[in-house]
């Protein structure tokens, strides 16, 4: 039963940021907070339909595994927090954390993540 239950609280922290997650449980009517400032980045991989289409869903999901792990320790690592994926899109925004929107800390985690991606494209040609 505590397996079970700690499996699920993992799984809502692996969907929703932990304030969210947090407030939900205590079952708070409206969840809708305002932000003076935020600064939000929306990550797309280029020529994603064609090489999806070329390849199996499994490996399909693997590759995406691999992007998003990093691009999720990337925003830890800079206190940015994802808000979504949908396919190949990432969408994470910084200030939200109660702090003053950070937009140079986005921008350090943007060059990361591009440096990252342009690393994993030279490896898949490489192979």
């Amino acid at each position: 039963m505590k397996e079970e239950h700690d499996r699920s609280e993992q799984l809502l922290l692996n969907i929703l940021p932990e304030p969210i997650a947090r407030r939900l449980k205590f079952q708070e009517e409206v969840i809708a907070d305002n932000y003076q400032s935020a600064t939000i980045l929306f990550a797309d991989i280029v020529g994603f339909t064609q090489f999806s289409s070329g390849i199996p869903p499994q490996e399909l999901v693997r590759v995406l595994n691999i992007y998003f792990t990093e691009f999720d320790r990337l925003s830890r690592l800079h206190e940015i927090e994802k808000i979504k994926t949908i396919g190949d899109a990432y969408m994470c925004a910084a200030g939200l954390s109660g702090k003053k929107s950070d937009a140079t800390a986005m921008v350090k985690a943007a060059y990361e993540m591009k440096d990252f991606m342009k690393t994993a494209q030279y490896e898949k040609e490489a192979n």
